[in-house]
């Protein structure tokens, strides 16, 4: 059987504190050499995964912004892929709401509820409390469907989650950020469309691997058949009741690392 591997990256892949992915990298040759895409699923932005993949020397399709959208890159060309759009040079599946919509409910909201989203920051601000540097602070600016935000009190969020139901929003919580994001835009609805998609090309089932370590990554988590999590470097690690589901034995990349590892030996022993 063939494999697809879906992994989030804030706190997954990479490592909470400096963004690094290094010891990650027996498993991701291990992956590449098997033909096996790692598909990145996350909040991040399209230009901050561009980055990522040139670094990494991938190419593969990505999900952003937990779920917005899913990204085909032209080496996937002969891809059948409904309900696709051309956003150059990609094939686009769009799954969430336009960013105007997203900004728009924290602009309203901002101060009654004490929100601090990307919008009001500027790059300096958002470098300063995620820890990225300036010019990763500027591909976080670049939003296509989704507004992070800082809330300053906590027991807001529920009132703040009902307003959002009202206006055809949901709000999800990642491993530092608040998201405003479309009711029916997740993580688990994009893994769906692009297993299907790889499951119609290669003509036979296809065995799904995900790892993450936040909420917003349980929706991802429970729709594929291993299901990996990544324990956080501050507080306790994800449940998922999924039958099946695995701990990884460190946060971030090592524990990425020494997962698929473990996994990649039991599936292609």
């Amino acid at each position: 059987m063939r494999h697809l591997l879906f992994t989030d990256l804030d706190g997954t892949l990479l490592d909470h504190d400096d963004y690094s992915w290094a010891d990650a990298t027996p498993a991701i040759e291990r992956l590449t050499a098997l033909g096996v895409p790692i598909i990145m699923v996350t909040s991040k932005t399209r230009a901050e995964v561009e980055a990522l993949q040139r670094e990494m020397g991938l190419e593969e399709p990505f999900v952003v912004e937990n779920g917005g959208g899913v990204f085909f890159p032209v080496r996937y060309a002969d891809l059948t892929i409904p309900e696709s759009t051309m956003a150059s040079p990609y094939r686009l599946v769009t799954l969430g709401v336009p960013y105007s919509q997203v900004r728009r409910f924290v602009e309203d909201r901002r101060e009654r509820f004490a929100i601090e989203g990307f919008g009001d920051m500027g790059a300096e601000r958002i470098a300063a409390v995620t820890g990225l540097n300036l010019t990763q602070a500027r591909l976080a600016e670049q939003r296509d469907f989704t507004e992070p935000f800082l809330l300053e009190e906590a027991d807001q969020l529920a009132a703040l989650c009902e307003e959002a139901s009202g206006e055809g929003l949901t709000v999800t919580s990642g491993g530092r950020f608040h998201h405003p994001i479309g009711v029916l835009q997740n993580k688990g609805r994009a893994v769906d469309v692009v297993t299907e998609i790889f499951r119609d090309h290669w003509g036979e089932d296809v065995g799904t691997i995900a790892l993450g370590d936040s909420p917003n990554d349980l929706s991802m988590l429970e729709r594929v058949d291993y299901p990996i999590v990544i324990p956080r470097v501050n507080g306790p690690a994800l449940e998922v009741t999924k039958p099946g589901v695995q701990l990884a034995p460190n946060p971030g990349c090592r524990g990425w690392n020494a997962a698929v590892l473990e996994l990649l030996q039991t599936l292609y022993s």
